[in-house]
């Protein structure tokens, strides 16, 4: 007499060894579903999806913890590339979610000189548009050049003392340009294969 033995069902994820083995429980894994049908559905926005949060990490720890006057977020470096690769509908929603969004909950609060540094973002931004066939990094570190003296004038103007503004929006701009000449082919490639 042959023993059957129980026939065990086969499944493409055993849950109960993720909770046994590993402790993620079901709930743990919606948010990664979320992704991959995100991605399964449209790559554009998983991608656009992940940039924003990653900015919007990265602005909220920079408002939060940097100390100095160096703006070493990335907005303004990805917002150039995002408003080429999807437009300006894009760009301001990215910019509220990576910029504006964690700069609030990292304690910042909106005045005229913060809107008045928006309204100068999106001027920027928008010039990407009006050179579709030029080099991105070519185009950006124009755009943030531009930047810099608008955000220079802007700093002046609201009492900021020349030679702090100066010094500040000079290493800001640096730190933009060396973006665009470091990741700045990479973020080209990854937005080309969508």
């Amino acid at each position: 007499m042959k023993l059957k033995m129980p026939s065990r069902k086969k499944t493409l994820l055993d849950l109960r060894i993720l909770k046994k083995r590993y402790h993620i429980e079901k709930k743990h894994l919606i948010l990664p579903l979320f992704f991959v049908i995100i991605f399964l559905i449209n790559k554009e926005y998983f991608i656009f999806g992940i940039l924003t949060i990653l900015s919007g990490l990265f602005s909220f720890y920079h408002d939060k913890y940097n100390r100095t006057p160096i703006d070493f977020k990335l907005t303004l470096f990805l917002g150039i590339m995002i408003t080429r690769q999807f437009g300006l509908p894009f760009t301001l929603l990215f910019f509220i979610i990576s910029d504006f969004l964690p700069s609030l909950i990292a304690g910042g609060k909106v005045d005229a000189t913060t809107t008045i540094f928006i309204a100068w973002y999106f001027i920027v931004n928008s010039l990407t548009l009006l050179f579709p066939g030029t080099d991105i990094i070519l185009l950006g570190i124009i755009l943030v050049t531009i930047e810099f003296f608008g955000s220079l004038l802007i700093k002046i103007f609201f009492g900021i003392p020349g030679i702090v503004a100066m010094a500040s929006s000079v290493l800001s701009v640096f730190t933009r340009i060396v973006y665009f000449l470091t990741i700045g082919r990479l973020f080209e490639f990854l937005f080309t294969i969508l």
